[in-house]
């Protein structure tokens, strides 16, 4: 096999985003009196879920001689006749902005949509989103560097937390909806940084049978390195589109297209902001003429592990 061309430096690491209100350090203490639990779709109009996909023959080598997990059962395949450059993108905070959100899920596809845990009717929203033949993803808040700009959301995972109630929250976090191939994180500069929370993290992304996407919050995450001693399927992302500190989407674009170019596959992390989704309409109708395959991140993931064999 030739080797893969050697591919730019990854986007500069982006600063968290700015909540509109303060908040203290200290975790947020759970509602006894409301357990969360996900929301059961609308039982009058059940959605129809996508088919279960089946890899592509050129990453046959990526599941070949062991068990797959569960997540590549619930993955999305790419479209018929999808070749390199293949672009990921993954849409996050999906569910927070439930008519931003709806209008993410119409877009052409396949996009990757990573649902905020603590968002509202998860298990209606996610089962849409794989019914327009999108990629489903859960988003997993984590405690970012500066705790008193960046608040990160509830049942949020935080470095002071003992064990018991760390593993409380990543199963209430977990729990919400159960339709989706892997997790990423939600800020998480701080946590991310931690070898042995990230471990207890892995532990139960593993025996859940998930895989693990770095979002790079910070730079130095060991995510990926705990993931893959755990025996984690995992991936990071190459650039943020809509970052506060970018010149820009068109300039993130533009970007994004390099490295697609240079090593023959990128992931992209965009939100669900009006001016984002605008820009992706745009870049999406024309992507096929410029040469580009839009896939899931779970194609872009499966053919980076058969790269790295």
């Amino acid at each position: 096999m030739t080797a893969p061309a050697m591919a730019p430096e990854p986007e500069p690491v982006p600063a968290e985003k700015v909540e509109a209100k303060s908040e203290p350090p200290s975790p947020p203490p759970l509602e006894a009196a409301k357990p969360a639990a996900p929301v059961e779709p609308v039982q009058a109009a059940p959605v129809q879920l996508a088919a279960a996909p089946v890899a592509p023959p050129s990453l046959e080598a990526a599941t070949s001689g062991k068990s797959a997990p569960a997540w590549r059962a619930r993955a999305v395949a790419p479209p018929a006749g999808a070749k390199p450059p293949f672009v990921a993108i993954i849409i996050d905070d999906a569910g927070l902005d439930r008519k931003n959100t709806a209008r993410a899920i119409k877009m052409a596809g396949p996009l990757t949509i990573s649902f905020m845990s603590y968002a509202h009717e998860l298990a209606e929203q996610s089962a849409a989103a794989r019914a327009a033949g999108h990629e489903v993803m859960l988003h997993l808040p984590m405690e970012p560097l500066d705790a008193k700009r960046n608040n990160p959301g509830p049942n949020a995972l935080w470095l002071n937390l003992d064990e018991a109630e760390l593993k409380r929250r990543l199963q209430w976090n977990l729990d919400r909806f159960d339709s989706y191939v892997g997790i990423n994180n939600h800020m998480g500069s701080r946590f991310t940084a931690d070898a042995p929370r990230m471990t207890l993290v892995m532990e139960e992304v593993s025996r859940r049978q998930i895989f693990w996407l770095d979002s790079l919050s910070g730079p130095k995450s060991v995510g990926s390195a705990i993931a893959r001693k755990a025996g984690v399927d995992t991936a990071e992302r190459d650039l943020f589109l809509d970052d506060e500190r970018s010149p820009g989407i068109q300039h993130e674009l533009a970007a994004m297209e390099r490295i697609a170019r240079a090593r023959g596959d990128v992931i992209a992390i965009g939100h669900p902001h009006t001016s984002t989704l605008d820009a992706l309409e745009k870049w999406i109708a024309g992507a096929k003429e410029k040469g580009f395959s839009l896939v899931p991140v779970s194609t872009v993931l499966l053919r980076r592990q058969q790269q790295e064999r």
